[in-house]
Parts: structure tokens; sequence; C-alpha cells
């Protein structure tokens, strides 16, 4: 009895740990999707989309980003500048729609910079952090400033307004510099999985020698 009970919760585990958890061995695995041209989902984004066409960007549609075997579901609407500036505009944990901008330079560094807390990294090929609370025009300020640091090492960034470079240029953020940081968030996954896997085949030795 013991047995079946074990297995049964550590099948359980698996199921909500184990599509994470692939990430952390391949985060490249994320697939990334897109709908060119859709409109923002709510009137939030959409007023917040009309901030940024108000500085120059153009809005590409909607992204969207699985976990593989059907894991979580991020969503945002992209837009993008002349100069290799790429936001992505999404409901944040406080309800609020949240900015991040991305550029990308032909040889993988990278400048990131997002409106809310995030892990800071500065090297001469990256750049990440967060600005919480600043509004579009102080974020496109500091963010450009990044892309300015890099771009006498690196040459100028990729640019494009089309949603198909955006869904591009995520796809080569995971299985590039993004993916010590996809790393990093789903490490509890990866550990909380690999125990559920043990204990999996713990109960199944427990469940044969019963049965034997």
């Amino acid at each position: 009895m013991f047995g079946l009970l074990a297995a049964a919760l550590a099948a359980v585990m698996l199921v909500r740990y184990a599509p994470r958890a692939l990430l952390f061995l391949r985060p490249g695995l994320i697939r990334v999707e897109g709908e060119e041209g859709a409109p923002p989902p709510s009137p939030a984004r959409l007023r917040a989309g009309a901030e940024w066409e108000a500085l120059g960007f153009a809005r590409l549609g909607r992204k969207q980003e699985r976990s593989p075997l059907g894991g979580n579901v991020h969503e945002a609407c992209s837009y993008a500048s002349g100069d290799g500036v790429f936001a992505d505009l999404f409901d944040g944990p406080d309800r609020r729609v949240a900015a991040q901008l991305l550029t990308l330079f032909p040889d993988g560094a990278a400048v990131v910079t997002a409106s809310y807390p995030r892990q800071g990294t500065a090297t001469g090929a990256l750049l990440v952090g967060g600005l919480p609370g600043a509004g579009p025009e102080e974020l496109l300020l500091v963010h450009r400033r990044g892309v300015d640091r890099l771009r006498e090492a690196h040459g100028a960034p990729l640019t494009g307004e089309r949603l198909e470079l955006r869904l591009a240029l995520a796809r080569r953020w995971y299985g590039g510099p993004g993916a010590a940081e996809v790393r990093r968030l789903a490490l509890s996954s990866f550990l909380s999985a690999t125990l559920a896997l043990l204990l999996f085949l713990s109960s199944l030795r427990i469940i044969w020698k019963v049965w034997t």
C-alpha cells in the first residue's frame, strides 16, 4: 500500500515539475510562437502600447513562449524601433503592464532592461538589469545607454520591424545568453523532479518486491 501511495505522489510531482526541469537541462526547448499584427488583448496593454508607439515603436503582434510538455505559457505584445530595440509588454505579477527591452548583436552580445526587479548582470557582452516602476522614456534611455556601451566592441545591433525577427531573436536568446537565467529559474523544479523520479523508482522496487 505504501509503495502505491508513494508512486502516485511521485507521479504527481513529476507531472508538475518535469516541464520546467527540462528547461534546466535544455533552455532552448522553450517554444516561441507568434501572431503577426495581433492587437493587444486588454485595454491596459493597448494604452501601454500607445505610449511606446509615441516613442517611435511599431507594433509587431503577439508573442508566446511555451515550456515543453504543456508547461507555462508567457504571452506578450511585441514592439520594435528602427535601431534594434525590441519591447515586450505583458501583465506583471502586480497586474500592471510590465515592459522588457531587448537588443541583440550579431555575435550574441545582448542588452536587456526591464521595468520590474531583475537580477543584474554586467559583462563585456551582456548587460541585464531592472528599473522597477520606470516609465517608457526612462527605460528606453537607460537601455540605449547600455546598447551604446556594447556597440564599439560588438558592432551594430540586429534590426527589423517584423514579428518573425522578434521570434527568432527570442529563440537565439534562450539558446545563448539567456540560457543561464533560464537554468537559474528552473533549478528548484529540476531538483524537485529529480527527487520525484528517485521516489518513483524506489516505489516501483518496493511494489515489485511485494508482488514477487
